[in-house]
């Protein structure tokens, strides 16, 4: 026997009426409907492209489960890389499992000086020296060579550090004609100091000279390329 809260139909009912109609509320909505006997609706039954669909996600989770953490890894930088709303799983089932293809992303700072590959990854460009040189020079130099590179060779000069205690300038540079500084530290102003990565890169067979006061200290490290 259905229960009417005001007029029929007005306001409120809940219930079936004679097993012919079924009042409810839905949605903040009052409705009627057809009778039906609870549990006698048909099971709901999946379309075949709703089917289809299912299946290649359930695959998906699986083939996801079955990735290296590395490889998991791999989904999620590219998916913090390119903002993506959700984790490196959602993006993964979401591409149906294919990293789509990005050209590089070169970063440039005056030079060439890193890469965002498309698996989402930073590569910097580094510069480590191979070889060092190191010396303390006790007397005054003037354009004296200090390193000769192998014949057929060009030196490439990665970092600089100086110190001395003279009052004369110091200057190291490449010279086998026109002069080319690499490094210049004046005493009077500062004592000794670092160069900045990569100070120079000679000609083929030109040699590495320099000119300083006395008690001066040179390291650099470099490659020979």
């Amino acid at each position: 026997m259905p229960k009417v809260t005001g007029p029929c139909f007005s306001l409120t009912a809940s219930k079936s009426l004679k097993k012919f109609i079924i009042y409810q509320r839905k949605k903040g909505l009052n409705i009627v409907v057809k009778y039906h006997k609870p549990g006698s609706r048909e099971p709901y039954t999946a379309s075949d492209s709703q089917k289809t669909q299912r299946s290649k996600i359930g695959n998906l989770v699986a083939q996801w489960q079955l990735l290296s953490s590395i490889t998991k890894g791999v989904w999620d930088n590219y998916a913090k890389f390119i903002k993506y709303i959700g984790t490196g799983y959602h993006y993964y089932i979401s591409k149906g499992g294919l990293m789509p293809s990005l050209t590089d992303v070169r970063i440039f700072f005056g030079e060439f000086v890193a890469k965002v590959t498309s698996l989402g990854y930073l590569e910097v460009k580094t510069h480590t020296p191979d070889k060092c040189f190191s010396q303390e020079f006790t007397e005054l130099k003037d354009e004296a060579v200090i390193l000769t590179p192998t014949p057929g060779k060009k030196v490439e000069v990665i970092q600089v550090y100086i110190a001395s205690k003279s009052d004369d300038d110091v200057k190291l540079f490449f010279a086998d004609g026109d002069i080319k500084n690499i490094f210049v530290l004046y005493p009077t102003k500062k004592s000794s100091a670092l160069g900045a990565i990569i100070c120079g890169t000679g000609d083929v067979d030109e040699p590495v000279k320099l000119t300083c006061g006395k008690d001066t200290f040179v390291q650099f490290g470099y490659n020979e390329v």
